[in-house]
């Protein structure tokens, strides 16, 4: 069976329910490996409402890996560096997720690759 050709692109706000649900999917399973996290009760909506706030933020991007749909996601943030240390902004991949119900080759490496590129425009 051929598998639909993956794009890359920026995140739109229709795409949050779905990127909610693989998050909430990852951390479920983060969770069950280290018992000293828990999942708040409103974790869903804290989530998304984060989510949301990075598509308007310039410090951050969110971008998504769709096929015949959204299969994953990867969030890439501009941070100040350490005090006295240069540079003084460094680029750190906050979050990567991938449906784990499917098999999406190359998915995690194109959401990586956009990300850096999108942290090199930055300066980073």
């Amino acid at each position: 069976m051929l598998m639909p050709a993956l794009t890359i692109r920026a995140a739109a706000p229709a795409d949050l329910p779905r990127l909610t649900d693989l998050w909430y999917e990852k951390m479920v399973l983060v969770q069950q490996a280290d018992s000293r996290l828990r999942l708040a009760p409103d974790a869903r909506a804290r989530w998304l409402a984060a989510a949301g706030s990075w598509l308007d933020e310039d410090r951050a991007s969110l971008y998504v890996a769709e096929g015949e749909s959204v299969v994953g996601y990867i969030v890439a943030r501009v941070q100040p560096g350490s005090p006295g240390v240069l540079p003084d902004q460094v680029g750190v991949i906050a979050e990567l997720a991938l449906d784990a119900h499917g098999y999406y080759p190359g998915a995690g490496r194109q959401l990586v690759s956009a990300a850096c590129a999108w942290l090199r425009s930055q300066g980073i």
